[in-house]
């Protein structure tokens, strides 16, 4: 940040909150990561920056700390099967009238009506709703857990079939992809994009009838 945008910060004070240990130790007192710190000094000397460093603790920080993973970023983003597929379960099911997982945008979403990170669909009830949902990897328990009680007609799911198989979700299951490119498709500015491979199968669920 410092290398990219220094000359913004001229002169400036610049107070940083860090949740690692060591690297606030370095700043603060040294000889810790004597190249780095010493690079980042240069820097501020060089455009007058007072650079403060002081530790927080991660749980303090969530919204940062998923920042910094990727964690929002992959939540600010469609992920779909691809149209052709996705086309198919439209039919099979007359549509859908929630998506539960889309960007904020609403871009990529599979239904008229979509939860986001700014609306999430944890606490909700979609009562005789049709519901489609592409939960990523870190939120499949809290999805499974709170999906009980959203009282859907129709809960079709898209999840790892590994992640599946823990969950004793074997007899859900209506068809797996496996991991090439093509299957997976998110939005890329103003169109839609093939996404990389998984590197393991997903599958689609019918999660109505869970017991």
């Amino acid at each position: 940040m410092l290398r990219a945008d220094a000359s913004s910060l001229d002169h400036c004070k610049l107070h940083m909150w860090c949740d690692n240990r060591v690297t606030v130790k370095a700043m603060q007192e040294g000889p810790l990561l004597k190249k780095i710190v010493r690079a980042i000094r240069l820097i501020c000397l060089h455009h007058h920056v007072t650079l403060c460093v002081h530790h927080v603790a991660g749980v303090d920080i969530a919204l940062a700390d998923g920042l910094s993973r990727g964690m929002v970023a992959a939540r600010c983003e469609s992920w779909s099967l691809n149209n052709a597929i996705m086309s198919r379960w439209h039919s099979a099911y007359q549509g859908f009238d929630v998506d539960a997982f889309c960007d904020p945008s609403g871009r990529g979403r599979q239904a008229p009506a979509f939860c986001s990170i700014v609306d999430e669909p944890f606490a909700q009830s979609f009562k005789g709703l049709k519901v489609v949902a592409f939960p990523i990897l870190h939120l499949v328990a809290k999805f499974l857990e709170s999906s009980f009680d959203w009282r859907a007609e129709r809960l079709v799911a898209v999840l790892a079939i590994w992640l599946s198989q823990e969950a004793g979700l074997g007899q859900c299951l209506l068809h797996s992809y496996g991991s090439f490119q093509g299957v997976f498709t998110r939005p890329q500015g103003n169109h839609t994009g093939s996404y990389p491979t998984m590197g393991f199968a997903m599958g689609v669920f019918d999660l109505s009838a869970r017991r």
